[in-house]
């Protein structure tokens, strides 16, 4: 069976610590750059159980580890994949290029990391939570929440025009700059999902994703994006 990759946006483990002042190793930087770009379809684990994965009918298979560690793709394979993606011929088109985005050192980390989590999942598992301790926290945090957890979907400005959008045109996300809905509620929202508070059944429900603290900085980060107009339409 064809190994399908799907290398997407994503975050699950952010804790708010302080920033270190030295630079991170190639394999902890290559962890950095999986929470903020791969979890949301390959998952916090790098077992499939992304949220996009999980949750969008007929998403192709996201994982990245096996049940024992010790098999690896080829090096040389993996970051072929994640710099070409879907332009690929084996490779399903929903994996995003990243060779327009990622510089060479980065995908020479992110690389690393995939083939450590592959190899000995207790120590790459023990990077990605250094990485995420190390992420800033208030509305610099709920900035990264956003844009790897929301983004994918709501767009990088929350104007819901993201890459993921076109997935739900039956009840697509909302523009967010537009939302005149109180803090409170948009807190509800984000907490509990889309379908309890009636509003889409494709919002997830991030309260078991992520802390209080995360929940309340991305709603104070979303906040911060709407438009300096009066009006605008409820949602």
């Amino acid at each position: 069976m064809r190994r399908t990759w799907v290398i997407l946006g994503l975050f699950p483990f952010f804790a708010a610590a302080a920033q270190t002042a030295a630079p991170p190793s190639p394999v902890l930087r290559g962890a950095q750059i999986y929470l903020e770009r791969c979890a949301l379809c390959h998952g916090n684990y790098g077992l499939g159980e992304g949220m996009l994965a999980v949750r969008v009918p007929d998403y192709p298979d996201t994982r990245l580890v096996h049940d024992e560690d010790g098999y690896a793709t080829p090096p040389d394979r993996i970051e072929e994949i994640i710099r070409r993606g879907g332009m690929l011929p084996d490779v399903d088109a929903r994996m995003p290029p990243f060779e327009y985005e990622l510089g060479t050192a980065e995908l020479e980390a992110i690389t690393h990391f995939v083939v450590l989590l592959q190899v000995n999942r207790k120590r790459a598992y023990d990077r990605l939570n250094r990485a995420a301790a190390a992420l800033p926290a208030d509305l610099q945090q709920g900035r990264r929440v956003f844009e790897t957890r929301c983004a994918a979907c709501h767009g990088r400005e929350g104007r819901g025009d993201g890459p993921r959008a076109f997935l739900f045109r039956d009840a697509p996300p909302a523009d967010l700059t537009a939302s005149r809905l109180d803090r409170d509620a948009v807190l509800s929202i984000v907490r509990e999902g889309g379908a309890v508070v009636g509003r889409s059944p494709h919002m997830p429900a991030w309260k078991t994703e992520l802390t209080d603290f995360e929940l309340r900085s991305v709603v104070d980060w979303v906040m911060t994006r709407r438009q300096r107009t009066e009006g605008g339409r409820d949602g």
